[in-house]
C-alpha cells in the first residue's frame, strides 16, 4: 500500500511473523508515531526489507508497529521521495524511473482506502479485510450571543475618555463641531477583477459625469454673478 500522506514506511509485526522474518533483525528506533487523533505511539523498532515493486527491487527501511494487520506494508513519503515515484490513487498505479526508463506498476485489486488511526472501526460482515471507520456527528456552531463593539470602536472610546470627553458635546478642542464621528458610506457599486461594463452602463456613467460637470459649471457661474 502506498500513501503519500504518511511520513513513514510502516510494517506491522504480524507481517514479519507471516513472512517468517527473524524479529532479532529489528533495530532500536527513537521514532514516535502520532496518530490523526493526536495520540502518541512508540514504534517497536526499524528493519530493512528488500521488496519487489514491478520488475525492480528496493531496500526499504520500515518502522515496525504492533498494529492490526489492515495492510501488509505501507510505503510512505520516504520511499516515494527516494525512488522518485509518482503515485496516483485515482488510476491505482505508480510510476518511477529506472535507468532512464519509465516503470508503471498497476494495482492488483481494489482496496478500501483509509488511514490507520486510533479511531474504532467496525467490520462489514465476516470479512475482516474491509474495515470502515464509524464517526459521530458533532456540532461545531457556537453561539457567541450579541456582538459587541469592534476593537477599533473600543480604542476610540478609550482615547476620548482619556481626554475627558463628555458624550453629547462637540468633537472639537473646545467642544465645538459635530458631536458624532463621520460615518463612511458603503460603496455599493464595487466590481471584481475582469469586470466588463455593458454598453448601457457606460452610457449611464458618462451621462452621470456630464451632469456632474454641468452642475459644477453652473455653480461657479452662479457664484460669479453679483
Amino acid at each position: 500500500m502506498i500513501d503519500n500522506g504518511f511520513a513513514l514506511n510502516v510494517c506491522p509485526v504480524t507481517t514479519l511473523k507471516q513472512m517468517n522474518v527473524d524479529l532479532n533483525r529489528i533495530r532500536p528506533s527513537k521514532t514516535a508515531v502520532r496518530a490523526f487523533d493526536g495520540s502518541r505511539r512508540e514504534v517497536n523498532g526499524e528493519i530493512d526489507l528488500l521488496i519487489d515493486i514491478g520488475p525492480c527491487s528496493f531496500s526499504v527501511t520500515f518502522q515496525v508497529l504492533d498494529i492490526p494487520n489492515a495492510f501488509s506494508l505501507l510505503l510512505g513519503r520516504p520511499w516515494i521521495h527516494s525512488a522518485g515515484a509518482i503515485p496516483s490513487s485515482l488510476h491505482q498505479k505508480v510510476k518511477f524511473t529506472v535507468e532512464e526508463k519509465i516503470i508503471t506498476v498497476k494495482g492488483e485489486e481494489d482496496y478500501a482506502i483509509y488511514k490507520e488511526t486510533a479511531v474504532p472501526y467496525i467490520s462489514v460482515g465476516d470479512d475482516e479485510n474491509l474495515p470502515f471507520h464509524s464517526f459521530e456527528t458533532v456540532s461545531v456552531i457556537r453561539d457567541y450571543g450579541k456582538v459587541g463593539p469592534s476593537r477599533a470602536d473600543r480604542m476610540i472610546g478609550r482615547v476620548l475618555l482619556r481626554h475627558h470627553y463628555i458624550p453629547g458635546t462637540g468633537l472639537g478642542a473646545r467642544g465645538q463641531g459635530i458631536n458624532r464621528p463621520i460615518e463612511v458610506e458603503v460603496y455599493k457599486h464595487r466590481r471584481g477583477l475582469g469586470f466588463r461594463p455593458s454598453c448601457h452602463g457606460i452610457i449611464e456613467a458618462r451621462r452621470g459625469n456630464h451632469l456632474h460637470r454641468l452642475a459644477t459649471h453652473y455653480d461657479r457661474l452662479h457664484r460669479g454673478i453679483p
